[in-house]
């Protein structure tokens, strides 16, 4: 994802104060924005579907601004995810396994599916044979959709002018 930021006038202020001072609260700035459009993101996900915050933190990195580099990046990336990462249960019906992805529909049944011995990973057979399968869904970079992403920008334009502001008064004043 790649955020464009604009500041404008600003340019005048950078003379007039120490360059220290304005990269510093432009950092600092870019680190706190930042910080809460991943979490907005990850909140939004996890409405979505049936996946714990702890799980998803494992597939973004983040690295920071500093003030040499101004720039936040946030890089999501995994492979297609076995169904027992959301909330797969064996019943007791032999060959069934349940399972919810997303939180808004109900809870899904695979046929001749079950349990791997050892690993959480949930397994089914190919229909009409004895080949076995591991049942795989969406990749975690695949939740993340166009809605989540715009509602993490309106953050980014809501709060930027306010925490840059707030920032430079506090380096300002030290």
């Amino acid at each position: 994802m790649f955020v464009d930021v604009k500041l404008e006038g600003l340019d005048k202020l950078t003379y007039a104060l120490n360059p220290k001072v304005y990269n510093q609260s432009l950092s600092r700035t870019i680190n706190e924005i930042g910080r809460k459009m991943t979490t907005k993101m990850s909140q939004d996900v996890r409405a979505n579907y049936n996946i714990k915050a702890k799980s998803l933190r494992k597939f973004i990195k983040v690295s920071r601004s500093s003030q040499g580099r101004l720039i936040f990046n946030i890089v999501i990336s995994s492979k297609q995810r076995n169904v027992s990462n959301f909330g797969a249960k064996v019943l007791k019906k032999r060959g069934q396994v349940s399972i919810r992805i997303k939180k808004q529909g109900g809870r899904k049944v695979l046929k001749r599916a079950f349990k791997a011995k050892n690993s959480p990973a949930i397994l089914q057979r190919v229909d009409g044979s004895q080949e076995i399968r591991a049942v795989q869904t969406l990749s975690v970079p695949q939740m993340f959709n166009a809605k989540t992403l715009k509602k993490a920008e309106e953050i980014k334009d809501r709060e930027f002018g306010k925490r840059f502001r707030k920032n430079l008064e506090f380096y300002i004043s030290k």
